[in-house]
């Protein structure tokens, strides 16, 4: 820390090591502040020091969905919020981690192969920041990067030797907004890069997107229409041409109405479709058929009661039904 004597915002600086464990360091720090009047004001300060901490989003743009992770948090147990939806002390997250003398970037990698099995290549830094400034001193690099089926190489499920059980949920991009939006998803990190790429969603800057449709497309997918539309809309974005961006936005509308007309039957309908510009919307349904029984040991007749909800089947695989842009639902499962 600086002094006052270089400039800085404190003086008279002793810290006191209060505890010290293999995982952390807690300090008492007294000091003098300056305050904006110029006058010089006594402090104490306890800091908790645990190391930076690294943090991804995994997104496979092509399916417009979000790779994310469930796990138990001792303290959001022992301080349990108002929609555990998880169950009390279980958090959705991002893969995360400390760094520990790593380079970031390294870091997080590792732990996306650890957590949830992906073996990330390009990991593109969205911003370093502080997430709990006022008593701990971790400061944490977001990235996000893309992955394909293809990338899911390992099992996942974190280290035992280190106390994890972490739980997949792969879930639909707009389905994770919701879940922030009403609270089922409460971990900061994880709120602040979904909502990072939103924004870049919002402003059309799909990093990398032509590429995981190329890839989508080689594994069958068969994505020429949908690259050639991103293209043309990044170009319409890109060179600030407001007509030719309302029509093609006009188009997208269009064709998700005629798309929802072929699928306004009855039954639940499973649909996978590139995302590139919006989403297609579903019929409204109350409850999804399910491949399992039971959620959580229940035995519920083959139906999930809820759009949006998730449990563990009788496998411990995190079984997901997902609400589409019109209320309608898709499944899918964590491995």
């Amino acid at each position: 820390m600086q002094d006052s004597d270089a400039g800085g915002p404190i003086r008279n600086l002793s810290v006191e090591e209060v505890a010290r464990s293999h995982l952390s360091v807690l300090r008492r720090s007294r000091f003098e502040l300056r305050r904006r009047d110029g006058s010089w004001q006594e402090q104490v300060r306890e800091t908790y020091d645990r190391g930076n901490g690294c943090a991804i989003l995994l997104r496979d743009p092509a399916r417009d969905m979000v790779l994310l992770v469930r796990q138990f948090r001792f303290p959001a147990w022992a301080n349990p919020g108002p929609a555990d939806a998880a169950g009390r002390g279980y958090l959705i997250e991002v893969v995360a981690g400390l760094v520990e003398g790593r380079d970031p970037a390294e870091a997080v990698r590792a732990e996306a192969a650890e957590e949830a099995g992906v073996t990330v290549g390009a990991a593109r830094l969205v911003m370093d920041c502080y997430m709990s400034p006022g008593s701990v001193t971790e400061r944490v690099s977001l990235f996000i990067a893309n992955y394909t089926a293809r990338d899911r190489t390992g099992a996942g499920g974190g280290l035992i030797e280190e106390g994890e059980d972490i739980g997949l949920i792969e879930i639909g991009f707009d389905d994770a907004l919701a879940m922030v939006a009403d609270g089922r998803i409460a971990d900061a990190k994880t709120v602040i890069l979904l909502y990072r790429a939103a924004l870049e969603r919002s402003q059309g800057l799909q990093h990398d997107f032509g590429q995981a449709a190329v890839d989508h497309a080689e594994a069958g997918g068969g994505a020429s229409a949908e690259v050639d539309h991103a293209a043309g809309r990044a170009g319409a974005v890109v060179d600030g041409d407001h007509d030719r961006l309302r029509g093609i936005d006009e188009g997208d509308a269009h064709q998700r109405a005629e798309r929802q007309g072929r699928v306004g039957g009855g039954e639940a309908v499973l649909v996978e479709v590139l995302a590139v510009a919006g989403s297609v919307a579903l019929p409204a349904a109350a409850a999804v058929p399910t491949r399992d029984a039971g959620l959580d040991g229940r035995s519920i007749n083959g139906e999930l009661p809820a759009i949006g909800g998730f449990g563990e089947d009788s496998r411990g695989s995190v079984v997901v039904v997902a609400a589409g842009a019109g209320g309608g639902c898709r499944q899918g499962e964590g491995r």
